[in-house]
This record gives structure tokens, sequence and C-alpha cells, in this order.
């Protein structure tokens, strides 16, 4: 934050908003919804100025040597000489009534400036204030809720879900797991009313391109090149799928171009739909094809080939019956039941140019490539449906 938010140029006398103003808006409580041109309900303009102050006189620490004692992360440095913090605003902080009107100032002033300890006890006088409002917990959640369940929080939610898991959060002085756990093993989470017009939680979010590629190969146990002993074919192949493939369905890894972060996880009214446009969703349908097809690098070595027989013969799955084949991968690629019709569909695409009642004859007993080119129809059409996209 010191190097993206510009909160290294953050000095008293020369106040630079923009950490302070993220900090508010996007990573803890948000803005809520806007009173006036200066109040945003959970906060106010005048809040970002003093909260500006509190965050000012740090600069990053390029030999990583200054250490959080509490988390062992590397953090900043406070500029200034001995044990003076001399950039930062040592004034009286005045915040609003949204934080009932708390003052924050340094505990400790070695003339007119503050130590480099009352510095950094300002910092846990402003996270403490802010996480003490039941609104941080409350958004926080939303953006769990968002990310687990689905985009949509209605009144009903927001009293019956969101409010419920905020209190919890409180709670446990915002620990995430007792939050996660009452949300992932309620009724709600487990809503199966089937069918999405009636029922959102189940295959009502649209993957992410990581979740979209990733989530292929684990499931399919793909192998790919050992880090240990193959690594310039390893570095070769998260290069592709990472930094291409992924890429190439915009999520540009790591790097989002938005200080808010992608899209589809804050963005109004679309959210999750932003994961789809004419070209992403092609590239997405390709990734199937990558999979049966294999990938090569550019010595034209394989790096990594689904087998698709070799994985059916491993999960035990009864290759004799067409119809065992397709209730597995509906069962676990796609996220809710289907109609009879739509499993009809997906089983025409194993058999096709085949009769049923001929399947055992003409393809267990025929060679293992005729096996191959309908399981991977199959498996080709089930991941370019509509279906596969959600979870």
């Amino acid at each position: 934050m010191l190097i993206h938010l510009d909160g290294r140029l953050n000095d008293v006398g020369r106040p630079n908003e923009n950490f302070a103003r993220e900090y508010f808006e996007l990573f803890t409580i948000g803005k809520g919804d806007q009173i006036s041109d200066d109040d945003y309900s959970n906060y106010t303009e005048q809040d970002i100025i003093e909260s500006s102050k509190v965050l000012s006189g740090y600069n990053t620490d390029p030999d990583y040597s200054n250490i959080d004692p509490d988390t062992g992360v590397a953090m900043g440095v406070i500029r200034g000489t001995g044990n003076v913090a001399s950039n930062h605003d040592a004034s009286i902080k005045q915040f609003s009534p949204h934080f009932q009107n708390t003052t924050i100032q340094p505990i400790e002033l070695i003339g007119d400036k503050a130590s480099k300890e009352a510095a950094l006890d300002e910092l846990d006088q402003l996270v403490n204030m802010i996480f003490m409002q039941e609104a941080t917990a409350r958004y926080i959640c939303r953006r769990l809720y968002r990310y687990f369940v689905y985009y949509d929080i209605t009144p009903e939610i927001e009293n019956d879900i969101i409010r419920p898991l905020a209190q919890t959060f409180m709670g446990a002085e915002y620990e995430l797991l007792p939050v996660l756990e009452q949300l992932l093993s309620s009724q709600h989470f487990f809503d199966a009313d089937n069918g999405t017009e009636t029922d959102d939680n189940r295959g009502g979010i649209i993957k992410s391109p990581l979740e979209v590629v990733l989530g292929a190969f684990r499931f399919f146990n793909v192998s790919l090149p050992d880090q240990q002993s193959d690594l310039s074919r390893f570095y070769a192949v998260y290069q592709d799928l990472l930094f291409n493939k992924i890429q190439n369905q915009g999520l540009d890894f790591y790097e989002p171009y938005d200080v808010a972060g992608y899209e589809a996880y804050y963005q109004e009214p679309a959210y999750n739909r932003n994961w789809i446009t004419v070209n992403n969703l092609a590239r997405r349908y390709q990734i199937s094809t990558n999979l049966l097809l294999g990938e090569k690098d550019e010595n034209d070595v394989l790096l990594y080939k689904l087998d698709i027989l070799d994985y059916c013969r491993d999960e035990g799955i009864d290759l004799n019956s067409p119809q065992a084949i397709v209730t597995f991968f509906v069962e676990y690629l796609l996220p809710e039941a289907i109609t009879t019709e739509r499993f009809d569909y997906f089983k025409s695409t194993l058999l096709i140019d085949v009769d049923e009642a001929d399947w055992v004859a003409t393809i267990i007993d025929g060679e293992d490539f005729q096996v191959v080119f309908h399981l991977e129809n199959l498996i080709n059409t089930m991941m370019q449906s509509p279906e596969y996209q959600l979870f």
C-alpha cells in the first residue's frame, strides 16, 4: 500500500489520501448509501482527511528488515531520526459521529513531534475505531456472501443472513473461521430447490477463469512436470496456464487493473457476469480442447494431456454403461441436477453415430481410440456447456 496507493508520499503538511480512502471504502467499512456530498452514511470526507493524518510519515523498507512482531510480515518504516516520527502528523484527529466523535492523538510527544511508538499506536487506534463499528463486520460479511453464495443481497438476506454473520464476526474478534463455518454449514448455503428460476444458491455464480482452468486440471488429476526435477517445463506450464490461458479469459493474474480488484467481485450490477464476454467465453471453451489434445512447449515436448480413458478406469466408471458414464460426469462436473432432456442430450454426444444397444459390441470390444473418441466428445461438450461455467 505504501507503493501502490502512494502511502510513502503521505507526510505532515503534504497529505495523500489514497490509502486512507481505499482503506475505508474497499478494505474495511465500505461507503454505504451516500447521504450528501461529504457523507457516505458509514464515514465522511472529514474522516478520510483525519485518517490520512494518522497514516502519515511512513516509507518503504527495501531491505525487508522491519518485521511486524505480530504477523511476521515485513512492514514500512517510520520516517525520522532516532525515536522521533518527524514526518508524522502529530495533531489531534477528530472523527465524525459515525465513529462516536472519536479523537486520535499521539500518546507521547518529543517536542512537537510524535515518537515512533506513538505513531504506531495511532495506527492501532484507527484500526480499533473502524472495527468497533458493526458496519465494518457487515461489509466484510457481504463480500464473503457474494464470493461463496450469490451476488444479490436482498433486504431479507441482509436481515436473516448478513446481520447474524456480522454478530458472529464481531464476537469472534474478527476471526474468519467462525463466520465461514456458520455460512458454509447453514441450510441457506445448501439450498437445493433445484432449478435456476427458483434457486440462486447452487449454480448461481459464474466460475472465474482461475476456477475454470485449475479446477479442470485438479478434477481430472492431470499430471504436470515436477518442480524439483523438471523446473523449466514446470515454469512453461504455469506460464501457459496462468499468464496465457487465464489472462486471455479476462483475469490478469495478480495484476488487477483497479485497486478494488477484479470487476467480477465488486462491480454492480453485473458482478460475476463480468467474466463473460464474447472473446472470454470463446477462450473458456478452448480449455477442454487444450486438455484433451494436450499442450506442447516450444521444443514440441508435451507439457500435459488428459488421458480420459485412464481417468475413467482409475475412477472405476462402468465403461459398459453409457448411462453410468454420463451420470458420473453430470454429478461431478455440473453444479445441480439437470432435466431428463438435458441428460439425454449429453448422452447423445457420447453415443454419437452409435446405438446404445450396440455400445458394448462396437465400442468396448473395439480399439481404445474408438472409446477415447466418444469419451472426449462427451467431455468436450459438457465443459463447453452453460452449466459447466457455474458452481
